[in-house]
C-alpha cells in the first residue's frame, strides 16, 4: 500500500511542487492539473471555491506534504490530477506551535463531482488508489477541513496509529481557519461554509482521530 521509491511522476512532481512553492513565496501551494485538462473557474465566472489548510507534524525542512484530487470522470487518471500542498521550504507558515506547522489553502473549480485520490510526503505515496468525494458548486465556498500529515510514532493516541506508518488526519478547524482564509485581499469572495469531507473511504491513508 506504500512505496517509499520515488516514481517518475511523483519525482516530477515533487520538482514542480518545489518551483512552485518558491515561486508563490508562501508555506501552501496549488495546482489545479495539467493544461489539457485544468479544472480551475473563478468564483465570479461560474466557478465554486474550496479552502482548508494542510500541514504536518513531521520534523524537519525542505519537503513537501501533498493531497491530490482530480474530478469523479478523470479518478483513474495518475495525470488529470490537481492537488495542494504544503512546503517546508517557506517558513511563514500561518500556523505554528512547536509540533504543527500549517497554511491555508484557497481555490475555486469548474463546479462537479471530485475525489481526493492520493497523497504524498517526503518519499513516500500511496499505491492504493482511494476516492474521496468532495462536491463544487457554482457560487458557494466550501470550507474541507484540515489534512495534518503524521507519523504514526507522534501521532496522538486518538489516532488509529497500527494502520499506516504515515497518514493524514483530517480535522475540523474552521474556528482558527476561516478568519485567515477571509483575509481582506486573500479572500476568493464567497463567504464559506463548513462541509467537511468524510475520509472513511480513504482508509488507510486518511482518517479522522476521535
Amino acid at each position: 500500500m506504500w512505496n517509499n521509491r520515488i516514481s517518475p511522476w511523483v519525482c516530477g512532481t515533487g520538482v514542480a511542487l518545489a518551483l512552485l512553492a518558491a515561486a508563490a513565496g508562501a508555506s501552501s501551494f496549488t495546482h489545479y492539473g495539467p493544461i489539457y485538462s485544468n479544472y480551475k473557474k473563478a468564483g465570479d465566472a461560474g466557478g465554486g471555491c474550496i479552502s482548508g489548510s494542510i500541514g504536518t507534524t513531521l520534523p524537519g525542512k525542505n519537503f513537501n506534504v501533498i493531497v491530490t484530487f482530480a474530478s469523479e470522470a478523470n479518478a483513474e487518471s495518475n495525470l488529470k490530477r490537481g492537488y495542494f500542498g504544503f512546503t517546508t521550504l517557506d517558513k511563514r507558515h500561518d500556523f505554528d506551535d512547536g509540533q504543527e506547522r500549517a497554511s491555508v489553502f484557497r481555490m475555486c473549480l469548474k463546479p462537479g463531482h471530485y475525489q481526493l485520490v492520493g497523497m504524498n510526503a517526503q518519499d513516500s505515496y500511496n499505491t492504493q488508489r482511494v476516492h474521496v468525494p468532495f462536491k463544487v458548486e457554482a457560487g458557494k465556498h466550501y470550507y474541507l477541513g484540515s489534512f495534518v500529515f503524521h507519523r504514526a510514532t507522534v501521532a496522538s493516541s486518538k489516532c488509529n496509529r497500527t494502520m499506516l506508518p504515515l497518514f493524514v488526519e483530517v480535522r475540523d478547524e474552521h474556528e482558527r481557519d476561516l478568519p485567515v482564509i477571509m483575509k481582506p485581499g486573500k479572500s476568493v469572495g464567497i463567504e464559506p461554509e463548513v462541509r467537511l469531507i468524510d475520509p472513511a473511504s480513504g482508509h488507510p491513508y486518511f482518517q479522522r482521530c476521535l
